[in-house]
């Protein structure tokens, strides 16, 4: 991945470090909006972006920014179709409670015995406490892992998925039912065969019936001319694949098409969507206050944000309700570099909408802060360490003395400051590189730095030092 220039730089160091936005008109706001989502554009390397706002109970903004192929060079359009991805729970949730107000199941009944293609594994747990409200909030003890491995050729059947394989580890009961958050695409997969058996239908006829104004685009029958192309972490573009799920993710929707679906759907605060189950864990808490049914939910003042993000190989995507204000901001991505974008919109947005930003977007702007401090912090301790070599060498006082090394504890700066680096880039690799591209390599950079920089002190011992005593002699002082 390529280093960005020094503007762009200094225009994401204006973007973090900028001051609240004071309350601006709908003319004034969006333009200004869009100049930051184009500036996280180029400077996160994502390739397009589909977004819109609702605001007051009216889809007012709508845009279409970057190329759905970067490649070919074609153009994100207003309708081109993204990858959704788990934003799509939020209509499986709508579905299972409209199947609740039709009376074919409540919310707090058993869904076990109410499957025929499939049945909870025996455990040492009971499975009678699996309702489809601990399903929809992720606390029914289901597991929830998997190696996210794609599958090839048609998609399975959902029973075959519950088993395990196909990416999937076998849904089994691993905790007490109600006890604790456990995030579970197996779960919503329980939910989708669940819907299956009771409507009669299948999960996308029943999902366009009951819940979309529009149809239910999966990777079967999508576009492909007409979707975006997804780039993984690398900025390589990840072979079409279809899901092996339908409830947990799949859909393929524009902003435009997902706010107007948002429009229709429940806007009432004290829905039952919207109410908290349970409070996640890990992670999820750093967001969230709450687990609700197919959303997440904050307490932002006297309002509450309800919300659910989407993460797939090459994808990243956000959508978020105020619902006492009528208001929304979607975010679809076709890049796995692209949260530095979405947590700087929604913050923006939320600024902007309710002169509060999301905890999303405080705790990235914290993340940041902290990273360019500790990054300065190492540029600086490397300059002083050099200062001091260089100096010492002009006045005579420091000789090149690789022997010096020998001696034990000259080498803890430098065998610091390497172990520091090797520890980053582990953690860098495994979940900072996706939440922070480009500004993780800052501070691996100053690491490096700051290594050499303490290797070459150590090189470079006072002359009149027998064992490492950096303390200067009588006829120095």
């Amino acid at each position: 991945m390529a280093l960005v220039s020094f503007p762009l730089l200094t225009a994401a160091l204006l973007i973090i470090f900028s001051a609240p936005l004071q309350s601006e008109s709908l003319e004034e706001f969006f333009p200004s909006f869009e100049q930051t989502l184009g500036e996280l554009m180029e400077f996160s390397e994502v390739p397009g972006v589909s977004a819109a706002v609702i605001h007051e109970g009216e889809l007012v903004w709508k845009r279409a920014f970057g190329f759905r192929d970067r490649e070919a060079r074609s153009p994100v359009q207003i309708d081109t179709r993204f990858r959704i991805e788990s934003i799509t729970k939020t209509f499986t949730a709508r579905a299972a409670w409209q199947m609740s107000e039709q009376s074919l199941i409540s919310l707090d009944e058993p869904v076990n015995s109410r499957i025929s293609r499939w049945s909870i594994p025996d455990s040492a747990y009971d499975d009678q406490e699996v309702t489809l409200r601990r399903l929809l909030s992720h606390s029914s003890g289901i597991t929830g892992g998997r190696d996210f491995s794609r599958p090839e050729g048609p998609r399975p059947p959902v029973e075959q998925v519950l088993r395990g394989g196909h990416g999937f580890d076998e849904a089994e009961l691993i905790h007490e039912p109600g006890e604790r958050f456990r995030y579970a695409n197996q779960g919503y997969m329980i939910v989708e065969l669940l819907i299956e058996e009771l409507s009669g239908m299948g999960f996308a006829e029943f999902l366009e019936r009951e819940v979309l104004q529009g149809r239910a685009v999966y990777a079967e029958d999508v576009d492909k001319d007409r979707t975006a192309v997804s780039y993984d972490i690398d900025g390589r573009p990840v072979p079409f694949y279809t899901d092996s799920f339908r409830g947990a993710g799949g859909l393929f929707m524009s902003a435009e098409q997902l706010a107007r679906e948002l429009l229709e759907g429940p806007w009432q605060p004290d829905h039952p969507l919207y109410q908290q189950v349970i409070e996640p864990e890990g992670f999820y808490r750093l967001g969230a206050d709450g687990a609700a049914l197919g959303f997440f939910t904050e307490e932002l003042g006297a309002r509450t944000g309800v919300f659910h993000g989407g993460e797939g190989t090459g994808t990243l995507a956000m959508v978020y309700l105020v619902p006492e204000e009528q208001s929304a901001l979607v975010l679809l991505t076709n890049s796995k570099e692209s949260w530095p974008l979405i947590y700087e919109g929604l913050g923006k947005w939320g600024q902007w909408a309710f002169g509060v930003q999301p905890a999303m977007a405080r705790n990235y702007t914290f993340a940041v802060r902290l990273l360019y401090g500790v990054t300065a912090a190492l540029l600086i301790l490397s300059l002083f360490l050099a200062a001091t070599v260089i100096q010492g060498m002009r006045r005579g006082t420091r000789v090149f003395r690789p022997a010096a090394l020998l001696q034990g504890r000259r080498l803890i700066l430098p065998v610091v400051s390497a172990s520091a680096a090797a520890a980053w880039e582990i953690a860098r690799n495994i979940a900072v590189r996706n939440l922070l591209p480009v500004l993780d390599l800052y501070l691996s950079a100053a690491l490096l730095l700051c290594t050499a920089a303490a290797l070459v002190y150590q090189l470079f011992p006072l002359r009149e030092s027998d064992c490492g005593d950096e303390a200067p002699s009588r006829d120095e002082a």
